[in-house]
């Protein structure tokens, strides 16, 4: 356990910048959403808080994939200069670290945003946590743990942004093609 938590303060020190910039994104999400519940008389303006929560939505995605993958490539698992293989690293705690990172830093902010936009609602979070967690768990299972398994068998950042790109041009094709 002392491995683990040595291995997540580390990588809690080094990437404080990515972390700072994940969590107040997500936050800046929390304040702008409730504003597409609004009436709003011009509708330029309602188009516009629409943008910026969309613009809000997808820099919280890019940020949780710039975060899981500078966490991932800091140990990386490809090539022949890893960090883990020469120090007294078990792969079980350096999985168990990186997984107690996403928690911390992407999994509890996610679970805090949605619980103030449910609050701002008018809903009490405390009545709705088993959804919360469940949100959250689908979320992990859908979003984060294919950028995990992405990151670990991917060399560096630009390589996963090639490997993630070439996903959505093959998806995008398959439903070009599903639809003729």
């Amino acid at each position: 356990m002392n491995q683990i938590l040595n291995i997540f303060r580390k990588d809690t020190r080094r990437f404080w910048p990515e972390i700072l910039l994940s969590v107040v994104v997500a936050f800046a999400f929390a304040f702008a959403f409730p504003n597409q519940w609004r009436t709003f008389h011009d509708q330029n303006v309602r188009e516009r808080m629409t943008a910026i929560t969309g613009a809000l939505g997808f820099l919280m995605v890019v940020g949780w994939l710039l975060l899981i993958a500078r966490v991932v490539h800091a140990e990386t698992l490809v090539g022949d200069r890893q960090f883990w293989i020469t120090r007294p690293y078990e792969w079980k705690k350096l999985l168990a670290a990186k997984v107690l990172f996403a928690i911390a830093w992407i999994g509890v902010p996610y679970l805090l945003v949605q619980a103030l936009m449910l609050a701002e609602a008018g809903y009490s979070p405390l009545g709705y946590a088993p959804r919360l967690l469940l949100n959250v768990l689908a979320m992990s299972a859908v979003l984060l743990l294919p950028l995990f398994s992405l990151a670990t068998v991917t060399a560096n950042f630009a390589r996963l942004t090639l490997t993630l790109l070439a996903c959505l041009v093959l998806r995008s094709e398959e439903r070009r093609v599903g639809k003729e």
